[in-house]
């Protein structure tokens, strides 16, 4: 047995849906599309390097300290 209870992911769940409407509202330039698609916090720090041109250290650093502990 995992030790998650349904309550644990009740709670991940509504922080993933959390962090992808406040990723919409951060980076404009992602779609509704884009944003569902993205499968954890290391696939944003690739999408947004080549969506924003940035350096993927750079883009790295911006993700952890967005999510802040935080997955998607």
């Amino acid at each position: 047995m995992s030790g998650l209870t349904v309550n644990d992911d009740l709670t991940t769940a509504v922080q993933s849906t959390n962090m992808r409407a406040e990723i919409q509202r951060t980076w404009r330039r992602f779609s509704a599309q884009e944003v569902e698609a993205l499968i954890d916090n290391q696939d944003l720090v690739c999408k947004l390097s080549k969506k924003y041109r940035l350096d993927h250290f750079q883009a790295k650093q911006i993700v952890e300290d967005f999510a802040r502990g935080r997955h998607l």
